[in-house]
């Protein structure tokens, strides 16, 4: 048996994505009989309830929650202080724990690596970085630091981090090469695709989705964007997007799932833009997000051609395992770009887009209720492809040579 150590500012009961993904692999290890323990803060990413820093057990995983600032994400420096407050609590909490037999590093916050590496070296432990995210480079890309020194300050230790790393972990294809072009050995970088739990998203025929009766969606071709909305996401492309898709669908009803500033204004602007049915829900319990995954015609996915490489959208897998296609706004060389289209898993539009693009986005909304066999045809993609069990296991396999 070993001792697994996660360290991440998010994790269970929150519903961010890399909540729920470190929530499930840490239920799978614990399982598989290895002792499992996940050092968080309090700070909510997209949780209703306020969390408060204390040890608890859930699902097998011992969660040793810290203290610090819960200022949310809405604000840039809200979200700087929960992290900084994050950092700090936990560097004081791993001088109290137990020698782990590897500690595995997410990204949030960026570069919390260099944390896990001090405590490493005391202990003698190897590292794991699980990367969904590879920084500075997306925070350059996308505008959020401009400054040459502090960048190339932020390079230096992100390459140092990486150098100590026994493994790399990453979503996708186009991120192993992204690091490759950086420099970091290959031999160490493993790639492991997001997945989801097809026991919890059973996905289902549209006409008996209880959602839809229960929200009148029936006569509706609903167009679903789950989940987080960040800085990577084309926000304006997607608003182009769905306003010329209302001229085309009349049927169109956008539905919103997520509660921060951009969620807020992506429903705004949808309604100044003319789109006449528009809903916006905050974020659903896992109990019912099968369901709710299920209720759409079709789920809208964007990237910045800026982030390709950098990032894999997570929620991309839930729709798919629901059986539903995707409209992905974004370049077929990003990872879900290229997926879609090798696996024909829904309709890749570029920013800004063409009449073509329209028409293949029309022809996706509307392609279950012609073509229902296609929910099935996209759950059965999702079970070979996508399937948590199969995803965890790799990841234990993995975790157990770092261990090694």
């Amino acid at each position: 048996m070993s001792r697994f150590l996660f360290i991440n500012q998010y994790y269970w009961p929150d519903e961010a994505a890399t909540s729920q993904l470190l929530a499930d692999l840490g239920e799978d290890l614990s399982a598989a009989g290895h002792a499992v323990t996940v050092l968080c803060g309090r700070a909510r990413y997209a949780c209703a309830a306020r969390l408060h820093a204390g040890r608890q057990s859930f699902g097998g995983v011992l969660i040793e929650r810290v203290g610090g600032t819960d200022f949310g994400r809405h604000t840039l420096p809200g979200r700087l202080a929960d992290a900084w407050s994050f950092t700090l609590a936990a560097r004081r909490a791993l001088r109290r724990l137990p020698r782990p037999s590897a500690v595995i590093a997410l990204t949030s916050p960026p570069l919390v690596g260099l944390l896990a590496r001090n405590a490493c070296r005391a202990w003698k432990t190897p590292l794991v970085l699980w990367a969904q995210d590879i920084y500075p480079d997306l925070a350059e890309r996308l505008g959020a630091i401009k400054s040459r020194l502090l960048l190339s300050a932020l390079r230096t230790r992100a390459a140092a981090l990486e150098a100590d790393c026994a493994r790399i972990i990453v979503p996708g294809e186009d991120m192993r090469a992204s690091l490759e072009r950086r420099g970091t050995p290959p031999e160490r970088l493993r790639v492991i695709p997001n997945w989801a739990d097809l026991s919890r998203i059973e996905g289902g025929p549209l006409d008996d989705n209880p959602i839809r009766r229960e929200r009148g969606w029936t006569r509706d071709r609903v167009l679903m964007y789950a989940g987080n909305l960040g800085a990577a996401h084309d926000l304006a492309a997607m608003q182009n997007l769905v306003a010329q898709l209302a001229l085309r669908v009349p049927s169109l009803h956008l539905v919103i799932v997520g509660n921060s500033p951009r969620h807020r204004l992506f429903e705004r602007n949808a309604r100044r833009d003319g789109v006449a049915r528009v809903t916006r829900l905050p974020f659903q319990d896992r109990a019912r997000l099968g369901d709710l995954l299920g209720a759409a015609d079709a789920h809208l996915i964007a990237q910045k051609p800026e982030a390709d490489g950098l990032l894999v959208p997570s929620k991309f897998y839930g729709a798919v395992a629901a059986g539903r296609p995707t409209i992905f706004v974004g370049s077929e060389a990003a990872e879900v770009g290229s997926l879609t289209r090798r696996h024909r898993l829904g309709a890749i539009v570029r920013p800004g887009a063409t009449a073509e693009g329209l028409e293949k986005a029309a022809a996706t909304l509307t392609l279950l209720a012609r073509r229902p066999e296609e929910a099935r045809r996209l759950r059965e993609w999702a079970h070979e492809h996508a399937d948590r069990k199969q995803r965890t296991t790799q990841f234990r396999k993995v975790l157990e040579e770092a261990a090694a």
